[in-house]
């Protein structure tokens, strides 16, 4: 079963772990969890992380195997718990790939797909449509589009 090391005891990771901890499958490792903010995880703190999550509320950074929130972007989003589990789940989905060798055409939509097998498609599409609206990154606006349309 999986666990989550929360560096920096970011609640968001404690709640998802007590409610969906059950339903994550295939996934048997520790993964460090933290707030970019907080400069715990091995990732907070250089250049590629600081670019990779400011456009995106969670990241999974799979060389070590950690989640980064950025509280940043989920604020300016306005997103709730369910949809910010959503994407913790989201992530898990890209972890789940790449510790799986899954062959996949596009690994968003993998991910995705993880995230029905928990249970939260909706809060996913509503979170979706939230960094879409707030036009986090531009750039992403035609793939936030395509993913929310085909959950």
């Amino acid at each position: 079963m999986f666990k989550f090391n929360n560096l920096d005891n970011t609640e968001i990771f404690n709640d998802f772990y007590k409610i969906y901890g059950n339903r994550v499958v295939s996934i048997n490792t520790e993964i460090n969890v933290c707030c970019s903010t907080s400069g715990k995880g091995k990732i907070t703190n250089n250049k590629f992380t600081n670019e990779l999550i400011k456009d995106t509320p969670y990241a999974y950074n799979s060389y070590y195997n950690e989640i980064i929130k950025s509280d940043e972007v989920c604020k300016s989003c306005n997103l709730n718990n369910d949809e910010e589990m959503a994407l913790i789940a989201h992530e898990l989905g890209h972890m789940y790939i790449v510790h799986n060798k899954i062959e996949c055409e596009n690994e968003e939509f993998e991910a995705d797909d993880y995230v029905k097998k928990i249970g939260l498609s909706s809060h996913l599409k509503s979170a979706l449509r939230k960094m879409l609206k707030n036009n986090i990154s531009p750039k992403q606006n035609d793939e936030l589009q395509k993913r929310i349309e085909r959950i």
